[in-house]
């Protein structure tokens, strides 16, 4: 199985991997474990493992760091070398 990207320009691959594995886990109720530490770090919060778990929907999911998006944005455009 893989995963065939057309459009590189339109492909989010944080919402991608987010909606596999909210797709997973309804796909497959009680038969996954968290290594909660492990993916807490890479994501650098435990809302996003919380909001899975409670059943948030992916678009709920992305509100919740819009705000801190764009003003990280913001800051990169300001010190951007390239485009």
């Amino acid at each position: 199985m893989f995963l065939r990207v057309d459009d590189r320009e339109s492909f989010r691959p944080v919402r991608a991997g987010l909606a596999m594995l909210i797709a997973l886990r309804g796909l497959y109720p009680g038969r996954h474990q968290w290594r909660a530490s492990s993916f807490d770090r890479l994501a650098g919060t435990d809302s996003i493992r919380t909001h899975i778990d409670a059943g948030t929907p992916l678009a709920t999911i992305e509100a919740t760091w819009s705000e801190g998006l764009a003003q990280f944005d913001a800051l990169r455009r300001a010190v951007a070398i390239y485009e």
